[in-house]
């Protein structure tokens, strides 16, 4: 998300009165290859023209600078943030910890279709229980500090962990 942005997002919000309204940061969006079955269902895999680079690295966080999380996490939180958000979401617990430790708002992880695809690959050539590896994984996220998950494997999940 763009600096500024949840400032202004808060701020139109309020003006028109609907300061109930949570917004949620995308603080922590890591530049990943783990997006990739994703943007392959949608054929959105990054191009490169005359306007814009072949990767999406010039607005999304380099994988191994754990500090600017905390320095957009801040920003966000300071303009207004109810709740930041960390994806990928198991390659990085070390980040959904590190601002579940640093600030009192919700961290919210995003298991993305990555996590979901190797998972699910893993299950079908039986070298996995599928399902004691979801509820394993969603289990890790909650203990890293996410207080939400979203995942591919909700609505599984779901039925798992009533069983």
């Amino acid at each position: 998300m763009m600096d500024g942005r949840i400032g202004a997002i808060r701020d139109a919000l309020d003006s028109e009165g609907f300061t109930d309204v949570s917004i949620v940061s995308y603080a922590a969006k890591y530049a990943s290859s783990f997006y990739g079955p994703f943007r392959g269902a949608l054929d959105s895999a990054p191009r490169e023209t005359s306007r814009a680079p072949r990767d999406k690295k010039t607005y999304q966080m380099d994988p191994g600078n754990a500090r600017e999380a905390i320095r957009e996490a801040a920003a966000d939180v300071d303009e207004g943030a109810d709740m930041l958000l960390v994806k990928p979401g198991v390659p990085y617990l070390d980040i959904i910890r590190l601002l579940h430790e640093s600030f009192y708002i919700p961290v919210a992880a995003y298991h993305v279709s990555g996590e979901y695809a190797m998972i699910k690959a893993a299950a079908q050539r039986g070298w996995i229980d599928e399902k004691q590896v979801v509820l394993e994984t969603l289990l890790c996220l909650k203990r890293a500090g996410a207080t939400s998950i979203l995942t591919y494997y909700a609505l599984e999940a779901a039925k798992w962990m009533q069983e």
